[in-house]
């Protein structure tokens, strides 16, 4: 067995199905998983499986998609995120922000 080095930068990522159960099976020990992980191997799974089709990587799946009444949900700061890295999107700025209500303007061309 073979261990590449990852440079800086670099985001691990499983090459198959059994490598991503087994990396939601350890995450799902960790004492760093969020509360609603945290001894969930098969909702990690479905939070890998989700973030790898939008192109993110597994930790930036963990921390920007939660399961919320069994389905996976994407939060605000990662649709941003995805927003602005299509390069169809021409801006995305904020008009407004109150305690209750935040208002962006984007173009897409």
């Amino acid at each position: 067995m073979t261990t590449a080095l990852v440079r800086p930068g670099d985001a691990f990522e499983p090459e198959n199905i059994d490598q991503a159960m087994a990396l939601a099976t350890m995450l799902a020990r960790s004492g760093l998983m969020p509360d609603a992980l945290r001894g969930k191997p098969g909702d990690i799974l479905v939070i890998l499986i989700t973030g790898h089709e939008l192109g993110l990587s597994p930790m930036q799946s963990i921390r920007g998609i939660s399961v919320i009444k069994g389905k996976p949900v994407v939060n605000a700061e990662v649709m941003v995120a995805l927003v602005q890295r299509s390069p169809a999107c021409k801006y995305f700025r904020l008009i407004e922000s109150t305690e209750k209500i935040a208002r962006y303007e984007t173009l897409r061309e």
